[in-house]
């Protein structure tokens, strides 16, 4: 015989069982937003190491060159050949500026040169002589000049080297003046040889006789500013001048 259950245990039953379900839901509410939460975290971090992973070899690339592997850094691929095209549109700006203006105006500067000059010509002498032009000698080589320095040539010690330098950055410091610049082209030619003249002045005072006999042979191709070799040309002018007084 089966037992018999009063409605009002019944009532009383399902009202125990909705409690604890909802104790249930109440309990494991934190517990899922905790794993939600911790999910959520895990994702983020592996996309951010996939990201680094990703952009950190093109970075690095980017700031050090690429690496080898046995750890040694390459250069990036095309940066030899992106610095043979500077060095290439450097050069073609020097040349032709030599060409149209200097070799006309300041033939003093450029013993050894004529307007008659090949580019060919000047390319190869600014290789020798002026390696801020960044020209390639007549083989097409970007090697160092093989010409020594202007100073070094000229066999400055240590007292001579410093008169040279504190002159030259004198006389650079005023090129550089507003009221420089804001002479004419006339003006500013005339100042450049007032300028040379006291270089001229100047080197005299501190080289010895075989020092001057070179700088004074503006024959010889030396690495020489420019500046030094107007002074040079002055200095033949002056010699001319005294031998005919």
């Amino acid at each position: 015989m089966r037992p018999t259950v009063s409605p009002q245990s019944q009532t009383h039953a399902q009202s125990a069982c909705k409690s604890v379900s909802r104790d249930t839901t109440r309990r494991s509410r934190p517990a899922v937003a905790r794993a939600t939460t911790d999910l959520k975290s895990m994702i983020a971090r592996r996309i951010v190491l996939l990201l680094l992973l990703h952009t950190a070899p093109a970075e690095m690339a980017k700031a050090n060159g690429k690496t080898n592997g046995d750890g040694k850094t390459a250069k990036a691929k095309g940066d030899g050949k992106t610095k043979r095209t500077s060095s290439a549109m450097r050069c073609s700006t020097f040349v032709s500026w030599m060409l149209r203006v200097g070799l006309k105006e300041h033939p003093e500067r450029y013993p050894g040169l004529t307007v008659n000059s090949t580019a060919a010509e000047i390319q190869h002498r600014l290789h020798q002589t002026m390696p801020a032009s960044r020209c390639p000698d007549a083989s097409g080589s970007f090697t160092t000049p093989a010409l020594p320095t202007f100073t070094s040539q000229l066999g400055l010690n240590a007292s001579q080297l410093s008169s040279y330098r504190e002159m030259r950055k004198r006389h650079a410091a005023e090129l550089v003046t507003k009221q420089f610049k804001s002479l004419s082209k006339d003006q500013r030619l005339k100042r450049r040889r007032e300028l040379a003249a006291v270089t001229l002045r100047e080197m005299q005072g501190f080289l010895n006789a075989s020092q001057l006999a070179l700088f004074r042979n503006r024959s010889a191709i030396i690495r020489r500013p420019p500046a030094m070799h107007v002074a040079a040309s002055l200095s033949r002018t002056h010699s001319h001048t005294h031998r005919h007084r």
